[in-house]
């Protein structure tokens, strides 16, 4: 099993940072896997009407693709 963080951190116009962290485990060599409910629940939750979300990974054999 593969273990690979996705970290991410929505901006607002107010300056008001949120740093969230969501494990994504993986049972293939290669993998894809949607996160695109993980983060609009997370972006619900906080409430945030306007701003911008920035999604990185953080390690060097994951990547992220953006539809």
């Amino acid at each position: 099993m593969i273990k690979n963080k996705v970290s991410f951190i929505y901006n607002t116009i107010s300056l008001l940072k949120m740093i969230k962290e969501i494990k994504v485990k993986t049972n293939k060599r290669q993998q894809i896997i949607d996160i695109t409910d993980q983060i609009r629940k997370t972006v619900k939750e906080s409430r945030v009407e306007e701003g911008i979300v920035s999604i990185y990974v953080q390690h060097t054999t994951a990547a992220l693709i953006i539809n």
